[in-house]
């Protein structure tokens, strides 16, 4: 049973643990070079939601608002749940979140054009790219095109 929940307390070690998780990091935040986990400083522009199973932590959903009808979230999933039904439980229990907690219509999201198991999970969960800004990003030692998705919430 997956369950999500807002983290009110954005001092709770949970959050930082799962943000500086090694390859989490890496993906990340540690792709340009400029921000290593000694010197990262949570965006509290960000609401976090807490993804969890019986086991304790999946992963992360954080979301924030860019209208009164759009918001951007990105979620992490820990390392070991990667390539399981767990991972795609815990970001179907986020948007569900955001669909019964929220007003929000939308959620957008970037994703790198060369991150292919990323490029395949969104598609699984449903959403439909709407953008790309060329030479957008750098991922895995390259610059990559920088993809835009969108996923309709309510209609």
């Amino acid at each position: 049973m997956i369950s999500v929940s807002k983290v009110q307390d954005l001092s709770n070690p949970v959050l930082l643990k799962i943000i500086c998780t090694p390859e989490l990091f890496e993906l990340t935040n540690g792709q340009d070079g400029m921000v290593n986990v000694g010197n990262y400083e949570l965006d509290q522009t960000y609401d976090y939601l807490l993804v969890e199973n019986e086991e304790g932590p999946v992963g992360l959903f954080s979301i924030r608002k860019i209208t009164n009808l759009v918001l951007e979230g990105h979620i992490r999933i820990l390392p070991k749940f990667w390539g399981t039904e767990s991972s795609l439980d815990a970001a179907k229990a986020g948007i569900l979140y955001v669909e019964k907690h929220t007003p929000f219509r939308k959620i957008i999201t970037t994703v790198p054009g060369n991150c292919t198991h990323v490029l395949k999970f969104i598609d699984k969960l449903g959403f439909k790219p709407y953008g790309c800004l060329e030479r957008g990003i750098i991922y895995n030692n390259a610059v990559v095109p920088l993809v835009y998705f969108e996923y309709e919430v309510k209609k």
